[in-house]
């Protein structure tokens, strides 16, 4: 899972994974790093490439509209940080274009290998509607519409690789001719 933390000025992009053994691998800014937590309620001693230090979290906001970001007050060796958590596949702005009918951007959510495309630009799709097929991690994953609408765009073919985030297919609102 990928996700972006703001600490004051500084925005990090953490890419977070479990592991075989019960920790989590974490990358951090692109480095892979091991973290495991210890314990269990909210404070708890995280170790993290071999680093230990004693932790604890609380949420102070919750998520609205959109997805917009979570804040967290997370304690650290005695310091504490506001951390703003935000998934990059929502819109930044917290207006969700496909919530009010404006263009949608179908994007993958791991990378992957673009299996099957099952529309064209120009056709109507029902909310739900299979747009594209991903394989990921083994494993072929449907990617549906939202919601109904006009496709607009189609970016990518059966056979191309995939980032987590890349745009697949542009909704437009349903009858939109553009």
């Amino acid at each position: 899972m990928k996700v972006i933390a703001r600490i004051g000025e500084r925005e990090i992009v953490l890419e977070v994974s479990r592991t075989e053994a019960g920790g989590h691998a974490v990358g951090i800014a692109g480095r892979g790093v091991a973290a495991q937590a210890h314990g269990t309620g909210p404070f708890r001693t995280i170790d993290v490439d071999g680093r230990a230090a004693e932790a604890s979290a609380w949420r102070t906001s919750r998520p609205g509209l959109a997805g917009l970001p979570q804040t967290w007050d997370v304690s650290v060796g005695g310091r504490i940080y506001a951390v703003h958590l935000a998934d990059p596949l929502r819109p930044a702005g917290g207006v969700d274009a496909a919530a009010t009918g404006g263009p949608a951007e179908i994007r993958a959510v791991m990378p992957g290998k673009v299996v099957a495309v099952l529309v064209v630009e120009g056709r109507e799709v029902q909310a739900g509607q299979g747009l594209v097929v991903v394989e990921a991690m083994k494993m072929e994953n449907e990617i549906t519409a939202p919601r109904a609408g006009r496709v607009t765009s189609v970016t990518v073919q059966p056979g191309e690789p995939v980032e987590a985030g890349a745009i697949l297919v542009v909704l437009g609102p349903p009858g939109d001719g553009s």
